[in-house]
């Protein structure tokens, strides 16, 4: 399957970009997340939805969109 990506933005880091998955569900605003690890290059990612009340990652919610192929 051949799927165009989503648009993102990210900041000037690199450490933190955003899109929207949009599909059966709507549109969903998802964060990708680098955060460096206190060993040398090691690195955690984090991915989920965001939730505008912690202002943070939901890395539980299952979303099921539709999209995975694209995302």
């Amino acid at each position: 399957m051949n799927h165009s990506p989503y648009e993102f933005e990210s900041e000037n880091d690199l450490n933190i970009f955003e899109f929207t998955s949009t599909g059966l569900k709507g549109e969903i605003k998802k964060l990708v997340v680098y955060t460096k690890l206190n060993l040398e290059n090691f690195y955690n990612l984090a991915f989920g939805d965001y939730d505008e009340k912690t202002d943070k990652i939901n890395d539980k919610s299952v979303t099921n969109n539709g999209d995975s192929q694209k995302v």
